[in-house]
């Protein structure tokens, strides 16, 4: 059996793959601005610690990891010699020693910066685009290209013709900063796009629009979580994506927490829970809606939080609606919606029997219908009581799979605790056609019960020691400059005609970040010019016109790299060693692109002086704290900030229009979803597709990957494997399939091939694999030419526009 991500040559595989045209002329040029080519140079056997090299070279550094493995990330100690990097070891300078951390993604980092797979020389497409074929040239002749297609762009189709899109965590976290508004086009990251979990917590209307609120962060730290009595994690896996903070769970578990885990999968986390409940997948919003049900319907609601933080007794235009306020007037001149100081919202007060406002001292009553001038108001209860009367526990036992008395405990558990926890993961519910329908039911869930604001409550995704505010400064461009605003989601690139002509990638978002591949890669060929930024030779190279190689988070061409708030910590990042072949940091790379389209004036000579002037400008914590400081305390020093977990929204204040808790939201009415409904997701549901495609498919997290990051690195893979699908017993014997063997998996969409790993910790009817994985690793075929990218209308309302339905994908899996 091949895999083409294991040929052993360096040099074979760099020619093999790249399909680099080397001429004559094409590599002395090559050579005589790019330096060399071949990795041979620094790679060694694995075991190696640069023993060859005399000891008294060996030198320190000091700077931290990427962080999109669970942002705060891991401050990193670094040791050289003689110039290569040989080890990596956790930064012991926190003020609480559980924060040393590191997992074997930061330390395979030695591996991986000298991985095969690493860009050498500036490219340009000498094939068709898609097929990875590149002649080697210059920085000069790179800059120059990508600077005048911008230009061209912009002149003959507008700014808007330009989008920068970075895939998360792009490696080395800087990605381009300025270059976007400075020339005036959209720059999008990844996150909104796939993640789809909405809710009425932090943002109920967007500032702006009015539209209802993107994915909400975690509103305490999860070192509080001690203090709750019960933790519910829904489609949350942390003992794999969250490896530096999961130990607080377990401690929270060991002093008295219950710990419940729902999700299809019997998963790492789900191990160590007291109660593992196995929803079937996409049917989260019954469960929830189901929850609500029980607790309105039994009085489990926290009644004077209700009345006093939350929306539920406010009055809504059954006809229109929209919430009543005291004036018809909701925007102000800029379209901002009005807060509710200014035009209060209206409650029936039970005192006066009347209308009034709801900060007017009056008595509000929960559930309350009236007629007032001919118009039928009801509270939110009011509708929620209605709402949900048919979404009963037994209704929905019929969709989950899980017993009604099931759904009935957990309601009460977390409704009648003293502090329960309410904590979604990324990369399982929310990325369903109905994950916005999840969370917005998980917001009621929290507003109905209260459990928020307190230590040991809280409500979001991730689960990280969270920083007490401590701003910084900013490095301010002139008023001139803004970013342009594309007129839809990236999401609907695809799909849909859009301005952009244009694509400058940074990371792997072509790869990573859209599904149906086939559909993705029609879109990025009809572009007129395509730009990949990126250490590392990913599949989103492969359609680029220009290829523009990039330092990992560990090589500067500057002795200091930037600076982070991590876990309440200045945290330094310093030159560990040079850049490795031809290549630059994203910040000299924006600074040469700049420089070239003469915007060099407006930006920072280097990172020291960004960092600078981050810190000149910074709040107080940062008192005292200056590059010279941290370089003396090994590049991280504790700010000014309260030693006490931080917990948010301690004051019950919401950043809403009311500034309580606002779980009916208006511009979902015309879609039925002003308050949560659930709707079945499209394809794993319907019995048309199951007839010939009867297994989800589905993808999922990994301890030893970031997303398609450390894809290549070989540590990683002799601890992690090759790629696998794992298939439950029952459905792999009922295919004559055993572990080990190549099983071809396979829908209308495309097929791919990969080996079969029987598993019983998958549900029957349930496939699952990695996500990430490069189209290079596989037997054959790209894992995303399976996956479902058909749009829900509703969506578009969102801020952040529809949800890619990764999850709402249904394939055949056969022996090849």
């Amino acid at each position: 059996m091949e895999n083409k991500g294991n040929e052993n040559s360096v040099l074979v595989r760099n020619m093999s793959r790249r399909n680099f045209m080397k001429g004559a002329a094409t590599m002395g040029a090559a050579c005589a601005g790019a330096g060399m080519l071949s990795a041979s140079g620094w790679l060694s056997p694995r075991e190696a610690l640069a023993d060859d090299v005399d000891s008294e070279q060996e030198e320190k550094s000091f700077t931290y990891h990427c962080a999109n493995c669970g942002n705060p990330a891991c401050a990193l100690e670094c040791t050289t010699r003689g110039g290569k990097l040989v080890k990596i070891e956790p930064n012991q300078g926190w003020n609480d020693p559980r924060l040393a951390t590191i997992c074997l993604k930061g330390i395979s980092e030695i591996n991986r910066i000298y991985s095969e797979d690493r860009l050498q020389t500036p490219l340009k497409r000498a094939g068709e685009r898609g097929e990875g074929k590149f002649v080697a040239i210059t920085w000069d002749e790179a800059i120059s290209t990508v600077g005048d297609s911008l230009k061209k762009a912009i002149e003959e189709h507008g700014p808007k013709s330009v989008c920068f899109y970075s895939s998360s965590s792009a490696n080395t976290d800087d990605g381009i900063r300025w270059l976007p508004t400075l020339l005036g086009t959209p720059a999008r990251r990844a996150h909104p796009a796939g993640g789809g979990i909405d809710c009425g917590i932090g943002n109920g209307y967007d500032d702006t629009t009015g539209n209802y609120a993107p994915v909400v962060p975690q509103s305490s730290d999860v070192r509080t979580w001690k203090d709750s009595d019960v933790m519910v994690l829904v489609g949350h896996n942390p003992a794999e994506s969250r490896l530096h903070s999961v130990r607080y769970v377990l401690e929270a578990k060991e002093a008295g927490s219950e710990l419940i885990v729902v999700d299809p999968r019997y998963t790492t986390t789900a191990q160590h829970a007291d109660w593992w409940i196995p929803i079937k997948p996409g049917t989260d919003p019954a469960l929830i809606t189901a929850s609500i049900h029980h607790i309105i319907e039994n009085g489990l609601y926290n009644e004077e939080f209700v009345l006093e933080h939350t929306a539920f007794p406010f009055l809504v235009d059954v006809e229109a609606g929209t919430y009543l306020r005291a004036t018809p007037e909701t925007k102000d001149e800029a379209g901002n919606v009005v807060k509710g100081d200014v035009n209060p919202f209206m409650v029936w007060d039970s005192a006066a029997n009347a209308v009034a406002p709801y900060n007017s001292g009056a008595a509000p009553e929960l559930f309350k219908e009236v007629v007032v001038d001919g118009k039928t108001y009801k509270t939110v209860m009011q509708l929620a009581k209605e709402t949900y009367e048919g979404a009963t526990p037994e209704w929905a036992a019929e969709i989950t799979e899980i017993p009604a008395e099931d759904i009935k405990k957990l309601a009460e558990k977390y409704a009648t605790a003293g502090s329960a926890v309410l904590s979604y993961g990324m990369g399982g519910a929310d990325k369903y056609p109905n994950s916005d329908i999840t969370g917005h039911g998980m917001s009621l869930l929290v507003s109905l019960t209260g459990h928020i604001g307190r230590p040991g409550t809280g409500f979001g995704e991730g689960i990280v020691p969270l920083n007490h505010p401590a701003a910084m400064g900013k490095w301010k461009l002139p008023e001139q400059f803004k970013v342009s605003k594309l007129p839809q989601s990236a999401a609907t690139f695809t799909q849909e005609e859009s301005p952009v002509r244009v694509l400058f990638g940074i990371g792997n978002p072509i790869n990573q970040l859209f599904a149906n591949s086939e559909a993705t890669d029609k879109w990025v060929k009809s572009l007129d010019f395509v730009v990949c930024m990126n250490p590392y030779h990913c599949p989103s190279v492969d359609y680029a016109d220009i290829v523009l190689p990039t330092t990992t988070g560990f090589e500067s061409e500057y002795d200091v790299r930037g600076l982070q708030n991590r876990r309440d910590h200045a945290v330094l990042a310093e030159k560990v060693i040079e850049p490795l072949f031809d290549s630059h940091t994203d910040f000299e790379v924006e600074r040469m692109l700049c420089e070239y389209l003469g915007f060099g004036d407006y930006i920072p000579k280097d990172p020291e002086e960004l960092v600078n002037a981050l810190l000149s400008g910074a709040k107080d914590p940062w008192k005292g704290i200056t590059v010279d400081t941290l370089k003396q305390n090994n590049g991280i020093q504790p700010l000014a900030v309260s030693p006490k977990p931080v917990v948010n929204y301690a004051d019950l204040k919401f950043p809403t229009a009311s500034g309580r808790l606002e779980v009916f939201h208006p511009s979902m009415a015309k879609h039925g979803q002003a308050l949560p409904v659930h709707e079945d997701c499209e394809e794993i549901t319907s019995e048309e597709v199951a007839s010939k495609y009867p297994l989800q498919y589905g993808q999922v997290r990994s301890r030893n990957r970031v997303h398609s990051q450390f894809a290549g690195t070989h540590w990683i893979k002799d601890v992690n494997g090759e790629p696998a699908i794992r298939i439950n017993p029952k459905d792999a014997e009922a295919r004559g399939i055993k572990t080990g063997d190549v099983v071809r998996v396979y829908n209308d969409r495309g097929s791919v091939k990969f080996v079969a790993q029987v598993a019983k910790d998958m549900r029957p009817g349930q496939i699952s694999i990695q996500e990430g994985w490069w189209p290079s690793q596989t037997i054959e075929g790209n894992f995303q030419s399976l996956t479902n990218d058909k749009l829900v209308d509703r969506q578009r309302d969102r801020k952040y526009g529809p949800i890619i339905p990764f999850m709402d994908t249904k394939v055949e899996v056969e022996k090849a």
